[in-house]
C-alpha cells in the first residue's frame, strides 16, 4: 500500500473576505498566499499568509476546480505568536 500526499490547492483559485491591509508594510495579505505552496516564513510579514481584518468575517475558501476525495487537510498558521481572535474548526 502506498500512501503519498498532493496538494491539489496548490496554485487553485483562492477568495478571501476582507483581506488585510496595511500603509505601513508593503506585504499583501490575500487568499492567493495561502495557495502558493511557500511555507518558509509563515510570520504575519512574511508575505506568505492570508490574513484578514481584525474583527471582521474571515471566510475563505479555495476553488479545486475537480472533484476530489480529500482524506486530509492540514492548514499552516501564522508562526509570530500573534494572537488576534479565537479559530475555531
Amino acid at each position: 500500500m502506498f500512501i503519498f500526499t498532493v496538494n491539489v490547492a496548490l496554485n487553485k483559485p483562492a477568495y478571501l473576505q476582507n483581506a488585510y491591509t496595511s500603509d505601513t508594510f508593503n506585504v499583501d495579505w490575500d487568499a492567493s498566499n495561502a495557495v502558493d505552496g511557500r511555507k518558509s516564513d509563515l510570520s504575519g510579514r512574511g508575505g506568505q499568509c492570508a490574513i484578514s481584518r481584525y474583527g471582521q468575517t474571515a471566510t475563505w475558501w479555495v476553488n479545486l476546480t475537480t472533484i476530489h476525495s480529500i482524506y486530509n487537510i492540514t492548514m499552516y498558521f501564522r508562526t509570530d505568536n500573534n494572537l488576534q481572535g479565537i479559530v475555531s474548526f
